[in-house]
Parts: structure tokens; C-alpha cells; sequence
């Protein structure tokens, strides 16, 4: 059998910037097989395939039952690298901790992770380290089985480094001083300092997993890129007792001797360390753990508890029988009454087991981006258990306006690409390419062979490239030939065009390649020394992307028109792209980014997508279609930064058209979007700081780190004004009461008040501050060391004394802009009229935030705790249930019935006010949530996080009843949980 078809591939399993693992048929084994080899959009230089070949060389040499097998490696019919292993059914690590709802169901993990260190002692004995050990390199069978996986970046210690150059790529021989050569929040100290790291490197990985399984996060969860390197090269680690109060306190030592700051202080090796996680589970002493006296007490009652629960039960056996004459009757009606019951209460425990199951399920399918899937689950979870965070999942999904279903009918093929809105489609199955009419169940042709790649054209023209290395242009009606050509070798075509004389143009990753009936034509070169990515046709010729992040126009002959820098990291590179207009142009890239580019820079704010590789862009209006790797169809609205519509996750192919995108999956469904539906949150390049609405709700403006101060329309969200004046971080902004006028103050920058109508400066206050409010006409300014508080106006600014010796960091205006509360640095609760005079003062030792209900009866102060309901007058203090993290900001609800409160760790709540009964909890963002505010009408939520989002949240999904929105989420998507489930788990 040729070697060239000796695999049958199959569907994409995983994707990374180095290679693409794929489900396969060994036909001469007639075995299903993993097969991973080199990404063909990827760059395709030696240095890729160097690694995919090392990887394949050191996973071989690791013959253990924990470590993945290698069985094959080759080269393939295109001169790709690639390598075949076992496949493995199932998921990983990560997804297994994401789904178990509570410690004890994590510890049923353990010993999974015992099987990862005795893997990992193997590798160590023969001198082999990982280097990237987390959850989602450790695959979980459906049997039983733990495999570590991904040994891209391994280390044999016997043979010379090579090292990471600036592209991310292994060079031979090279070296590169403070390379960082892991994954964040999981790497070593010595590894986020760019230092040589030896085997306690991978102890401390597998101290991150430990710490994951006993807390049910990771321990820098909610941290950016820089602050998990900072904090991991501190060793500045949450303290694991704190975060998982009833973790074994064995289990909590070996985690903390694993995650030692200095590499000598952890086990030497990963087998020093699997020995004391034996140890725990067969209930020997653990050498990492300090036992008291009381603890070998307990251990000692343990070992004799067999034979004293025998004498236990003689004796209870004694007294039954004494009084088994008299008490029959009785106990027989008790037992029939306990056991009924019993039952009862083991279904509602079983229910609320089975909901909070659900509701874990769809807060992770929301933070993936999986909407359908998040709404379905959330829905249900709420019929079987009424909680916040199901609740937080419908608030967060309901503030996007679903794709309207119009029609659906019959799919002909499992896969394929959609034509024509969906009439016609190409299907690739059984070794043949079929073209079929909608609604007919018999193909209009077929041809035999799939292909190596198939490229749609103008004019109703394919062309393709088949597995014997013939180069076709074909006809999409009837599938006739218009010419072929038998190549002597395969090529990867990013792009394939075709003019009226029937020449075939090509670009691959090297050359720009001209074909006709008669044989090849001209073959230019591209990119200078560095390989294409992506490319697309152009009205002019080309548009190209290159390795070395440039975005190149080319015309027809291959001559660069203009090249722009693409503003994108070493390591990342673009995989699609697609010519928007005559000026602007869709890029995607392998790390899940959609930028709207201009031949003079970024257009809008990137978009990021956690569901992989973009492979696939249209434009539909001002919106824009993308696919991804791993996570289905989505919509983006560039010009507010944010994801709009979501697709279900069976979606694999798409066509767009106009206000309608048609999506081929369990069945080809005809979608139609509201062009005018409200924007569900707007993105940003760089974190914010604040975010807040006007008195109508007609505009919020947003404040940011890169000084910026934008007002964007609602409910839009188009951008109106940016009035940033000033490269400093500016901390708040705030709308005059009347919303003609719009302040901003900046650490750094000063002060400024704004005419909104006209962005025209009225006011340039020279001192900055860290809060301001409306009151009456003016603003009020306090903050950063100053004791005294600004109040300001278009006509200049006034400095008034409070008389307090402490300054004042937060502020908030009663409703009624009569009066305001700050917070002094030395727990001062200041009172303050109009005019910043004093009026009173109360003490809190440990406030954070504060608002102020409509009728002033008590002040709800955010505490590094949680968050609080202060009486002043008669110092009573109410804690609201469910958080025990500091309180970033707080908001009230405009009729007083709801508090809202953001963490450091992303986290928004809600509760009842005056019953502190939760309502809303959510992860909603992945850094600080800074400000929370509600909307005039107390419908919405938004919020606002140093991760660079402003997001808005639902509120109308608290009052709907279950029953109402499983009735609604099933309509709307056709999925029932057992649908949802399977598509997160594809």
C-alpha cells in the first residue's frame, strides 16, 4: 500500500500554532489512529517541521502506559511532516475538573493525577522534561486511562537545547537568554524568569494541577498575562488552605512543597512526589505533611475501626432485641414514614445536584462563547434548582438578540460548503465530491476522489488539486472538466483565482503560481524569505499576509502594491482573511483575533474569540462572520469590538447573505439578524476603568487605561466622540445630571469637563483624581492624596475643605444629587452636601466602594470581604451571602430593590436589597471588574473590566419563570441538554 494512502483522515481533534491533530483510519492496520502533522497555513519552514519531528522522536522514546504511544511518522503526499499515535477517547483533564460541581467529585480525579506524576517520573528517569504540564495537556479516557499529552516543548537533558528564537520557533544550536518557554499561570518560577529549568520545573506544574483539582480553579485564575508572570516569578501564589478550606490537609502539603519558590526546596523529581500522592490514597503517613499527636490518634482509631464497629454492633444488636417486643407496631409506621420521606428528600438532593450540574455546564459554555448550548443548560438547571449562577448565564446570554431561524430543511452530507444561500451544496464523503440541489436527495454529479484541496471561483468554476496530484478547473453545475494538468508534486493553495482566458493563479506559501491547459506559466516569488499565512483575492490582484506580520497587496503579477504592519505578537500569525471594501480588510489569526484593518492601521478594536484558529471570514453589513477551529460559527460587530449572535456548535459551514447567514449542520438552517438589534457590550485594545450611562441611557462612556474617553451611542453602540487628551491612565468619567455635559479625570492629566453635544473642552482642571459624581449643576473630584475635594463647573472649579485629616478615594452622589458619601483612606464614612461641605461622619474600618439607596436609610459599602449593608446611625452591619472577595465598586438599582457588586476576579453579583437574597451571579469578565452601573430603567447591567470589555447584562431574565425559558431556549435553538452537552464535548 502506498505510504501516500495509507491514512484516511478524518475530523480535526485540536489545533495549535505548531501543528493539527486529526482523527484517522490506519487502512493497513485497520486501526483509528491520532494523527497530528505540520499546519499547512502555517509557516512552513524547516524550524516547524524540526519540532513536529523532535516532538514525534522523544514522545516515541517514552514507552509508558501513561504517555501517549507514537506508532508511525512520514512524510505526507503535500511533503508535510506528520506523526500517528494512539487515539484516545475522551477528554482532558481540564474539562473533567470544569465538570465535577464540588470537592469530593474533583477528588474522584486523583487518581488520574497519581498516574500523571508516575508518567512524569518515567520521563525523568530518562532524562526527559515536559515543560508545559497543565489540565489540558493530561487526556482522560472513557476507560480509565491517563495519557500525558503534547510534548511540543519537551527537553531532552542529554541532548544540546535548542532554543526559542523571536518567532517562537525552535533554532538549532541557537540560544536565547530569557526565553519563556511554557504556559502562563502554569510555568515555573524559573521558567517565567527565562532561566534553564530542570525536573522541579514539571513538580511545579504538577503542583498547579494539584492546587486546580483541590480549589476548582487555577490559582492565578482571573490574572492578565503580565500579572500570572509577575506573580509566578514571585512565587506569589493564593495560599491554597484559603482557597479550598476542606481539602485534605495531606493533599494541601504536597501541593505547597510541589509549588516551593526555590526549585530546591519542591521534590527533586516527579517521583518523589508521586510516592507521598500514593501514600495519601493507600492511608499512609504523607512525608510532605507535619502529622500532630491528634492526628496519629485519629489515624490509630482508624485502623481499629473494624473491630470496634463489631463490638459496636453486638451491642446495639443487644438493645434492639430487649425492645423489639414492645416497639414493633410503632417502628414499622415510623420506618414506612422515614423511608417515604427519604425518598422525597433524596430526589430534591438528586435535583439540585443534577441543576447545579447544569448551571456549571452552561456558565463554562457561556465563557466559551457557546450561547445556544449556555442559554439551554441554564434554562434547565433553573427547573431543577433555582441559583444565581444559572440566572448570571441568562443575563449575560439575553443580552444578545439571538439569529431569528426562518426555514431549515434536510442536509444531504454530514460536511461540506454551502452555495448559492444554501441551494446548492458541495459535499466531500465516501472518497467522492457530490454537488446536490436543496431539498433533493440524490446528488446532481459526482465525481470520484475528494481531493487534496478544492478552491471555489467566479464565473460557477471550481478548481481542485486530487490525490493523485491533478490539477483541475471544473464546472459547480454539472461538475465538467474544462481543463486538467498532472502535476509532478502536491502544493498547499492559500488562494486560487481565475481569469477570462482560464488561467489558473495560485498562492502558496512561497510562490505566487500561474497554470493553464498547456502546463504552468510564470512562478514569482512572495513574502522576500519568510513564508504567506493567508491569502485572498483582491480587486486589484492580492492581498497576502506574511510571516514576518506584514498585510501585503499585491497586483495580479505578483508586484507589492503597498505593505502594512500587522499589529499581532511574535507568536501569532494570520490564518484568514477577507477584503471588506476598497479600504478595509477582515484579518483572523491563529490565536482566535478578528482585526478590521486600513492600509494605515487597526480600523476598530481586536476581537478575541477563546474557541481557536479563524479559518474563515465574510463580511454581512456592518457585522462579520467567522468560523473557527473548535468553537462553530460566530458574529462579530467590529466597529464596538464585541461578539454579537452565536451559532450552535453543530454548524460547520456557512454562506452569508445580506441581514440572513445560512448554516449547514444537523440540518441547513436560513438565519435571519436584526441589524438594529442593542449591542450586548463593546471591546477595547487596552483595560477600563470605568464605564458609565447617561441619565436617558442614550450613551455610555467608557474610560481606559490608554487615556481614552469614549461615548458611544446606545443602543448601538457606535462610537461618537473619543475626548481622550492625554497618554495617562484616566480613572472615571461621569454625565452632568442633565446630560449635556460629561466629565473625565486622569492621575496624571488632570481634569476636564466637556460640552457631550460637540466634545468642545469647557474645563481644564490641572489636578486629577480617582472618582467624580454629579451633584446639582457640578462635579465633584477627590482622590490621590489630597484632602481636600474639587467641585467643578464649566464656569472654573472651586476647592473645598472638608476638615478631615485623611483623603478621600471613593465617592458616590445620593440619587437625588443633593448630597454624596466618600470613603476616607483611614475608614472615615464622610457625609457631604452639594457644596462638599461636612455633614457627618461615620466610621468602616475596612470599605472599599460605596453607594447610596434612593431613601438614604443605609449605605452599601463593598468590603475586601464581601459585600455590606451599613446603618450608620446605629452601626448595624448586614453581610449579603455567597462572596467573600473584596468589592470593587456597587451599584443600586434605580427603584432600590436590587445591589449589584463587581470583584477583582471578574465576578458580578446581584441580590435583593433589603432581603440580600442572591439573584445574579457571574464570571463576566477575565480581569477586575472596575464599575457596575444600572440602566435608568434598572433593565440592564453594565459592567466594565481591566480585560478591555464593557459588557451589558439582562436583567428581564430574573422575573421569567422556568418553564418559560426552557419553553424558549428549546424553540429558539432545536437543542435539548443532552444536545447542548454533546456539542460542548465535540
Amino acid at each position: 500500500m502506498d505510504e501516500h494512502t495509507r491514512y484516511e483522515r478524518g475530523a480535526e481533534l485540536g489545533w495549535g500554532g505548531m501543528g493539527r491533530v486529526l482523527a484517522a483510519h490506519d487502512r493497513r492496520l485497520d486501526r483509528e489512529v491520532a494523527l497530528k502533522e505540520v499546519v499547512a497555513s502555517a509557516p512552513s519552514g524547516s524550524a516547524t517541521s524540526r519540532r513536529l519531528a523532535r516532538e514525534a522522536a522523544i514522545t516515541a522514546r517514552l514507552d509508558h502506559p501513561g504517555i501517549v504511544p507514537v506508532f508511525d511518522a512520514g512524510v505526507g503526499p503535500d511533503g508535510a511532516l506528520y506523526y500517528t499515535m494512539r487515539l484516545i477517547r475522551g477528554r482532558t483533564l481540564g474539562q473533567a475538573l470544569a465538570d465535577c460541581p464540588d470537592l469530593p467529585a474533583r477528588l474522584g480525579l486523583l487518581r488520574h493525577f497519581l498516574d500523571t506524576c508516575e508518567a512524569m517520573a518515567f520521563a525523568h528517569s530518562l532524562g526527559v522534561l515536559h515543560r508545559d504540564l497543565k489540565p489540558a495537556n493530561v487526556m482522560v479516557g472513557r476507560f480509565g486511562e491517563t495519557q500525558v499529552m503534547d510534548w511540543g516543548l519537551a527537553r531532552d537533558l542529554r541532548a544540546p537545547e535548542e532554543a526559542v528564537g523571536s518567532s517562537g520557533e525552535l533554532a538549532p544550536g541557537a540560544t536565547h537568554a530569557g526565553a519563556l518557554i511554557g504556559t502562563p499561570g502554569a510555568m515555573s518560577p524559573e521558567q517565567a524568569r527565562g532561566e534553564e529549568a530542570g525536573a522541579p520545573a514539571d513538580v511545579w506544574g504538577l503542583g498547579v494541577i494539584l492546587w486546580e483539582l483541590l480549589a476548582g480553579r487555577p490559582p492565578l485564575a482571573g490574572s492578565s498575562v503580565e500579572e500570572m508572570l509577575e506573580r509566578t516569578r514571585a512565587g506569589a501564589l493564593p495560599s491554597l488552605s484559603a482557597a479550598a478550606p476542606d481539602a485534605p490537609p495531606e493533599l494541601v502539603a504536597i501541593a505547597d512543597k510541589a509549588l516551593q519558590l526555590a526549585p530546591e526546596d519542591r521534590y527533586p523529581t516527579a517521583q518523589e512526589l508521586a510516592r507521598d500522592v500514593a501514600a495519601y490514597i493507600d492511608g499512609r503517613l504523607v512525608g510532605a505533611h507535619a502529622y500532630t499527636p491528634a492526628d496519629h490518634l485519629r489515624r490509630l482509631v482508624r485502623a481499629w475501626r473494624a473491630p470496634l464497629a463489631v463490638s459496636g454492633a453486638a451491642a446495639l444488636i443487644l438493645l434492639v432485641v430487649a425492645g423489639v417486643a414492645w416497639q414493633r407496631n410503632t417502628r414499622e409506621r415510623l420506618r414506612a414514614e422515614a423511608a417515604e420521606e427519604a425518598t422525597a428528600d433524596a430526589l430534591r438532593l438528586a435535583d439540585r445536584r443534577l441543576g447545579r450540574s447544569l448551571a456549571g455546564h452552561a456558565a463554562r459554555a457561556e465563557r466559551m462563547g457557546a450561547w445556544p448550548e449556555a442559554e439551554v443548560l441554564a434554562a434547565h438547571s433553573l427547573r431543577l434548582h433555582e441559583g444565581p449562577e444559572a440566572r448570571g448565564v441568562l443575563a449575560a446570554v439575553g443580552a444578545v438578540t439571538p439569529p431569528e431561524p426562518v426555514e431549515s430543511w434536510d442536509r444531504p452530507c454530514a460536511g461540506g460548503r454551502l452555495l448559492d444561500g444554501g441551494e446548492r451544496i458541495l459535499c466531500f464523503e465516501g472518497g467522492e465530491t457530490r454537488m446536490y440541489l436543496r431539498g433533493r436527495a440524490e446528488p446532481r454529479w459526482s465525481l470520484p476522489d475528494h481531493g487534496r484541496w478544492l478552491r471555489l471561483l467566479g464565473e460557477g468554476a471550481f478548481a481542485r488539486l486530487t490525490t493523485d496530484r491533478v490539477l483541475e478547473l471544473r464546472s459547480i453545475e454539472d461538475g465538467a472538466l474544462s481543463w486538467s494538468l498532472l502535476r509532478s508534486e502536491g502544493f498547499h493553495a492559500l488562494a486560487v483565482r481565475t481569469d477570462a482566458a482560464e488561467h489558473l493563479s495560485v498562492i502558496t506559501p512561497k510562490l505566487l503560481r500561474r497554470f493553464s491547459p498547456e502546463g504552468e506559466g510564470a512562478s514569482l516569488p512572495i513574502c522576500g524569505a519568510v513564508d504567506a499565512t493567508a491569502a485572498s483575492p483582491w480587486a486589484a490582484g492580492w492581498l497576502v499576509a506574511c510571516d514576518d506580520d506584514s498585510l501585503q497587496a499585491l497586483d495580479a503579477g505578483g508586484a507589492v502594491l503597498w505593505s502594512q504592519p500587522l499589529p499581532v505578537p511574535a507568536s501569532e500569525y494570520v490564518t484568514a482573511l477577507t477584503p471588506r471594501d476598497d479600504e478595509q480588510i477582515h484579518v483572523g489569526t491563529n490565536a482566535g483575533r478578528v482585526l478590521l484593518m486600513r492600509r494605515d492601521g487597526l480600523a476598530a478594536p481586536p476581537i478575541t474569540s477563546d474557541t481557536g484558529v479563524i479559518v474563515k471570514i465574510r463580511p454581512l453589513g456592518d457585522r462579520v462572520v467567522v468560523a473557527t477551529e473548535r468553537g462553530g460559527l460566530r458574529v462579530a460587530l467590529p466597529r464596538a469590538g464585541v461578539w454579537t449572535e452565536r451559532f450552535p456548535r453543530d454548524a460547520t459551514s456557512f454562506a452569508a447573505d445580506d441581514d440572513h447567514v445560512v448554516t449547514l449542520g444537523d440540518r441547513v438552517v436560513r438565519w435571519r439578524l436584526d441589524p438594529e438589534a442593542p449591542v450586548a457590550g463593546l471591546g477595547g485594545t487596552v483595560g477600563l476603568t470605568a464605564a458609565r450611562l447617561s441619565p436617558a441611557g442614550d450613551a455610555l462612556v467608557t474610560a481606559g487605561g490608554d487615556g481614552s474617553v469614549r461615548v458611544h451611542a446606545l443602543p448601538s453602540g457606535r462610537l461618537g466622540a473619543d475626548l481622550g487628551w492625554q497618554g495617562a491612565v484616566v480613572k472615571d468619567a461621569a454625565f452632568s445630571r442633565d446630560g449635556s455635559l460629561l466629565a473625565a479625570t486622569s492621575a496624571r492629566g488632570g481634569t476636564r469637563v466637556f460640552r457631550r453635544s460637540d466634545g468642545a473642552t469647557l474645563l481644564d482642571y490641572r489636578v486629577g483624581g480617582r472618582r467624580l459624581a454629579a451633584l446639582g449643576e457640578r462635579f465633584m473630584l477627590v482622590g490621590y492624596g489630597v484632602q481636600a475635594t474639587a467641585l467643578l463647573a464649566p464656569s472654573g472649579a472651586n476647592r473645598a475643605e472638608h476638615g478631615l485629616d485623611e483623603p478621600l478615594f471613593d465617592l458616590a452622589a445620593h440619587p437625588d444629587g443633593r448630597a454624596a458619601v466618600a470613603l476616607g483612606e483611614r475608614g472615615s464614612v464622610v457625609f457631604l452636601d452639594s457644596e462638599a461641605q461636612l455633614l457627618r461622619t461615620a466610621r468602616f474600618e475596612d470599605a472599599q466602594s460605596v453607594a447610596v439607596p434612593p431613601d438614604g436609610s443605609a449605605l452599601l459599602v463593598g468590603t475586601r470581604e464581601g459585600l455590606r449593608r451599613f446603618d450608620p446611625d446605629t452601626g448595624d452591619v448586614f453581610a449579603y451571602p455567597g462572596l467573600s472577595e473584596p468589592v470593587l465598586d456597587v451599584a443600586i438599582s434605580p427603584d432600590g430593590r436590587r445591589v449589584a457588586g463587581s470583584t477583582a476576579s471578574g465576578a458580578v453579583r446581584v441580590w435583593e436589597l433589603e432581603s440580600g437574597e442572591p439573584l445574579l451571579a457571574l464570571l463576566a469578565h477575565t480581569g477586575r471588574v472596575v464599575s457596575v452601573e444600572f440602566s435608568p430603567d434598572g433593565q440592564d447591567l453594565w459592567t466594565a473590566s481591566w480585560d478591555g470589555r464593557a459588557r451589558r447584562l439582562a436583567l428581564g431574565e430574573l422575573a421569567m419563570a422556568p418553564e418559560a425559558l426552557v419553553a424558549r431556549a428549546e424553540a429558539r435553538w432545536g437543542l435539548d441538554p443532552d444536545d447542548a452537552v454533546d456539542a460542548l464535548a465535540r
